[in-house]
């Protein structure tokens, strides 16, 4: 290979070294700064909400935001068995190695009117299809037709496969929204307690605080072991300098 082509390409590697690392700090970055403090703020702000019962429900000023915990009760399934529901699509991509990594994607979500049983109460909760859902859900997932696969929970699940997932009537879920009229606008559906709710939040805040530093701190040694190889890795030709 001629000398001024090698080189070109050993600085084409240090730039590329360069850029991934950056990335992936800045990454690390987004995760521990940005979204950390954000979930941070948001289990501190849903933990700090009042305890109601159905007369403090009724006595709650209008728009205010609230927690309820109760059971879903009097509504007709739409899916399946679910009378709310979120339907993801299993994609799946190769990296330049060869190795698959398969993720959900967002489909369709209906969160229609709703009825919940709070503490004995009836409380209507309004339509709102952008409402978060979580926690214990009732999941079903039609295989798709591949030819890729990769691993979810334990199983391997060809490309394009349907999950759909949500909640049936008759379980328990902690709903957070706001005082509407005499109805709740839910903002998020939660399968367990408004305890079980806030932990899941703080445990996300905390898991993308140390996954965030973990990846700035090795960020510089992927930076290293990146130029080193590009600069002394052996190339396919190697460098000549001659004949010989």
């Amino acid at each position: 290979m001629n000398i001024f082509a090698r080189l070109r390409e050993r600085i084409g590697g240090v730039i590329a070294a360069v850029v991934g690392s950056g990335c992936f700090l800045i990454m690390g970055a987004v995760l521990a700064f940005f979204i950390s403090p954000q979930q941070a703020a948001e289990w501190r702000r849903i933990d700090a909400l009042p305890d109601l019962d159905p007369a403090g429900l009724a006595a709650i000023a209008q728009g205010k935001e609230l927690y309820l915990t109760g059971v879903l009760t009097g509504n007709t399934p739409l899916k399946q068995d679910l009378v709310l529901y979120q339907v993801d699509v299993w994609n799946i991509t190769t990296d330049s190695e060869g190795d698959k990594d398969g993720s959900w994607s967002m489909q369709e979500r209906r969160v229609p009117a709703l009825t919940l049983d709070f503490q004995g109460t009836i409380v209507s909760l309004l339509p709102n299809d952008g409402a978060v859902i979580g926690g214990t859900t009732t999941e079903y997932i039609e295989e798709g037709p591949g030819p890729d696969s990769d691993t979810y929970n334990g199983r391997s699940l060809p490309a394009g496969s349907i999950r759909t997932w949500g909640f049936t009537d008759g379980a328990l879920v902690t709903v957070v929204g706001t005082k509407q009229g005499e109805a709740v606008a839910p903002s998020r559906f939660f399968g367990g307690t408004h305890e079980q709710l806030v932990e899941n939040i703080r445990t996300g805040a905390r898991i993308a605080f140390i996954a965030g530093i973990v990846m700035m701190v090795i960020s510089p040694l992927i930076l290293i072991g990146s130029v080193i190889g590009a600069i002394f890795g052996k190339g396919r030709g190697g460098i000549r300098l001659g004949a010989g």
